[in-house]
Parts: C-alpha cells; structure tokens; sequence
C-alpha cells in the first residue's frame, strides 16, 4: 500500500485524504485525529440539501467546554473561521478548525460578530 503524504492520512475507507494548507498568520492546523477540542458541533445538515446550500449551523455546545465559555450558542450561523469564507465548503470548515490544544482561533458569525475559541483536551 502506497504511503500518504505528510499532509495526508487514511480515512475509513483506507483512502488518502489531503487536508488543505492555508497561507495565514493563525495557528498550524493539524490532521483530524490531532486536533484540540472546541467544544462545539455543527448541526447536520437535511438529507435533501445539496452540499454547496447547507449552513453551518451550531447543533451542540458542550456544557463547560471552550466553545460555552467563549459564548458560542447552539443555532449560530459561522461564516469564517479566522477571516476564511467557510459558507461554500465543508471541507474547508473541517480543515481551519482542526487546531493544536492550546490554540486559538475566530468564528466569524452571521451578522458580523466574532468570537474567539482556545482549543482544550479532548475529554
């Protein structure tokens, strides 16, 4: 089995999946696997919504955790993630937010307010 790139990790399917490198001065994503928990997930979207018309709404705020303290509510509507559009893409939701314990980073949220997130253990 060929080997993934250093930007590259298996998914469930044993599939090589690249994560996206972004040119910024916020902190170095990390794979998946290694990221610091936020605190918070998104609501799933409905089965009949295509991809690319989906939002990225709050669906849970975990009591005590990063997210809560930061004063993230459950149906926020995030916009960006340290000044990235995320409203077109998943992936790239998935990519920004996968930061280093002790990291920080911005929410953008609909309506223009911004709110800061220190990622912590995961519990």
């Amino acid at each position: 089995m060929a080997r993934c790139g250093n930007l590259s990790r298996r998914d469930s399917s044993n599939a090589c999946v690249t994560y996206e490198v972004f040119e910024s001065s916020s902190p170095p994503r990390v794979a998946p696997q290694d990221a610091g928990d936020l605190g918070f997930r998104l609501k799933e979207s409905e089965p009949d919504v295509e991809w690319a018309e989906s939002e990225h709404r709050v669906g849970f705020v975990r009591p005590g955790g990063p997210a809560e303290e930061a004063g993230l509510k459950v149906g926020a509507k995030v916009e960006s993630v340290d000044g990235h559009d995320i409203t077109k893409s998943l992936f790239r939701y998935s990519t920004l937010t996968a930061i280093e314990v002790g990291a920080s980073l911005e929410l953008g949220l609909e309506g223009g307010s911004t709110l800061k997130i220190t990622a912590a253990k995961k519990p």
